[in-house]
């Protein structure tokens, strides 16, 4: 069953009064006695302002070739209001058909206006994926049509959302994929219709969670092949239609076949089963698949053309593996990665269930991460490296399939890292990071600098001085000596004023001066005290890094020694092993020396026996030369035998 819509022609007769409760517009009819509300071609008006003027009575709105605006909340940038906060609520609207119009103005509350919809017809709407996803909030649909929209994809998810509908048409539009399994089972869908798409590919496992469908429209895709699994997978009694498709026909659809022309049983029927017709190969091209035999469909094992060979690649570097094969018909090729299977999507017909799921690519997952590297499944069955990583590093197998068998070949992909590369990595590292703490430095110490400035300190260098002053009645030296017989005169602090406190025949001690006064005497102990306790540490500083030099100088000392000793133990070693070898070379030398005079003593006596006595003779000279390992002195000897 397909559903199809036929267009309202709308006679418009003028405007309509108030009396009929419909809106302010003369493109707008209202009809009573069918309780129903057709508009054509509005323009200049938001769709939140036309439900509010809907009559309370009115069941179905039709609407053609109409543009929205979009909501004041929307083009003045304010936030959305809430759900069910201050909207018009449409409770009687059961049915709402729109087409030819454009709803890309439409905000997620335009679906809430009439929760108790029961059938959306949004035929040539100009939908995108956004409005799509608005139609969650319709909990007791039944019908769904959404054809002639241009839909490249359309989220199956959203069947979870609508737990009554029955039908769904999703024709002519540009869908590419079939996940109708991810939500198979818990929905509630009788019709299916997908006719019109640009559906290549049908999961295997489409249906394995079961389904409730009855009828699943296919015609006028772009499929090739048919897995069996999805007809077992099906109910009973369940319609599929599959004409107007390129079939390829090969040994994979013998069950097809066999279905056809009643040589075997399935849960399935086929509608109008003349329509599917072979687009390959050449002699079957054009031919029902209901008037083929099983031996007319053949298949070639993959065999592969060229073998991948194992890589060592470099870091950073991008490297194709190509994966060459031949069969019929065309194999499909994935490769098992250490990160798991990838597969392109137009080599998805033979693959296993498993494989079928999984992706085309595989990121690198590491630090750096905003560092782009991948491996990618081509087109073509080869695999692209994008700046190889040491995570992609370990065996790759590609793997060819076919209904007529499969091959594979596995091989090593390593990673080799330069030195200089290595270095100049680190260097990079390490000059931007020591780079970056510099600036950062800068720029803190220019703050502080800046800031002192403004407070006004003074940022000269600053140097302590020190000054002391001596009263003009105090004695300018004294003798550090206590001994009587020492004299003020030899002392070499002299005194410029004679004080009264200054004995003419010997100096003051510092006893008896801090005894005369407690003030300069003292000063001067404590700078002693001072001085002496400098030195003192002082002292002891030059003693311990003397001995700290003097461990580090002896254990340079015991580390030299040690590594002469070894390296005298190694040499020695060498040229004892050294000497062996040469001695065992010069006696092999001279054995064979030996043995190569006797073949020839033993040649020429043979001749001498087989040509008889006479004045032939052979004189053989030969010279060995010996060198003496250890002297290095070369003596060479000549020896000349001569037979007759």
């Amino acid at each position: 069953m397909t559903l199809v819509y036929f267009p309202l022609i709308l006679v418009v007769l003028g405007r309509v009064g108030m009396a009929t409760g419909c809106p302010s517009h003369e493109r707008c009819i209202c009809n009573v006695h069918d309780m129903s509300m057709a508009c054509e071609k509005l323009e200049s008006i938001t769709w939140t302002e036309l439900v509010r003027q809907i009559p309370g009575y009115v069941e179905t709105v039709r609407i053609i070739g109409s543009t929205f605006d979009a909501e004041l909340s929307n083009r003045v940038n304010f936030v959305r209001p809430k759900p069910n906060v201050d909207i018009p609520l449409k409770v009687n609207v059961h049915s709402l058909d729109i087409v030819g119009s454009s709803l890309a103005n439409l905000d997620e509350t335009a679906f809430q206006m009439m929760p108790n919809l029961k059938e959306v017809h949004l035929v040539d709407a100009g939908l995108n994926t956004q409005v799509l996803s608005y139609l969650s909030f319709l909990k007791l649909v039944e019908v769904v049509n959404l054809s002639h929209n241009k839909l490249e994809e359309f989220p199956y998810g959203l069947l979870q959302s609508w737990p009554l509908t029955r039908e769904l048409n999703l024709s002519h539009n540009r869908i590419t994929n079939f996940d109708f399994h991810v939500s198979s089972k818990s929905s509630s869908v009788k019709l299916l219709d997908l006719s019109y798409n640009h559906i290549s590919f049908l999961h295997p496992d489409s249906f394995e969670n079961g389904t409730s469908l009855l009828e699943l429209n296919l015609q006028s895709n772009h499929l090739k092949y048919l897995h069996p699994m999805i007809a077992e997978d099906l109910g009973q009694s369940v319609v599929i239609h599959l004409g107007n498709n390129p079939w390829a026909c090969h040994c994979g659809l013998e069950w097809l076949v066999k279905v056809l022309s009643s040589q075997k049983q399935s849960n399935v029927a086929f509608a109008d089963p003349n329509l599917i017709r072979c687009a390959s190969p050449p002699d079957l091209q054009s031919r029902s698949l209901v008037n083929i035999s099983v031996n007319q469909l053949r298949c070639e094992q993959p065999d592969f053309v060229s073998y991948p060979t194992h890589q060592t690649l470099r870091f950073m570097e991008s490297k194709l593996l190509e994966c060459n094969v031949s069969g019929y018909p065309t194999p499909s090729v994935y490769w098992l990665t250490p990160h798991g299977p990838i597969v392109h999507p137009d080599h998805k017909y033979w693959v296993p269930s498993h494989v079928a799921s999984s992706p085309d690519y595989v990121h690198f997952s590491g630090r750096p991460s905003y560092f782009h590297a991948a491996i990618e499944a081509q087109s073509n069955g080869s695999l692209l490296f994008e700046d190889f990583r040491y995570y992609f590093d370990g065996q790759y197998t590609c793997i060819a399939i076919n209904p007529a068998g499969s091959v594979d070949y596995s091989l090593n992909v390593t990673i080799f890292v330069s030195l200089p590369n290595t270095i100049t990595m680190s260097l990079m590292w390490g000059f931007s990071s020591s780079g970056c703490f510099f600036l950062i430095c800068m720029i803190i110490g220019g703050i502080l600098h800046c800031r002192r400035r403004r407070d006004g300190f003074d940022l000269s260098q600053y140097y302590p001085e020190l000054t002391i002053t001596f009263p003009d009645d105090y004695y300018d030296s004294y003798c550090d000596q206590s001994d009587e017989s020492y004299y003020c005169d030899q002392s070499p602090l002299q005194s410029y004023k004679p004080s009264p406190y200054r004995s003419p025949k010997k100096c003051v001690t510092p006893a008896e001066g801090m005894d005369l006064d407690r003030g300069w005497p003292q000063t001067g102990a404590n700078i002693r005290e001072t001085l002496e306790s400098v030195r003192a540490r002082l002292r002891q500083n030059m003693e311990k890094q003397v001995d700290k030099m003097k461990s580090q100088a002896q254990h340079v000392k015991q580390t030299s020694h040690r590594y002469m000793k070894n390296m005298k133990s190694s040499t020695g070693r060498t040229m004892k092993t050294l000497r062996h070898t040469s001695s065992q070379y010069v006696h092999k030398m001279r054995e064979g020396m030996v043995l190569g005079v006797e073949q020839v003593k033993n040649h020429v006596q043979s001749m001498k026996e087989l040509c008889g006595t006479g004045h032939m003779s052979h004189t053989i000279s030969t010279i060995s030369v010996s060198t003496d390992i250890d002297s290095n002195q070369k003596k060479a000897v000549v020896k000349s035998i001569t037979y007759v």
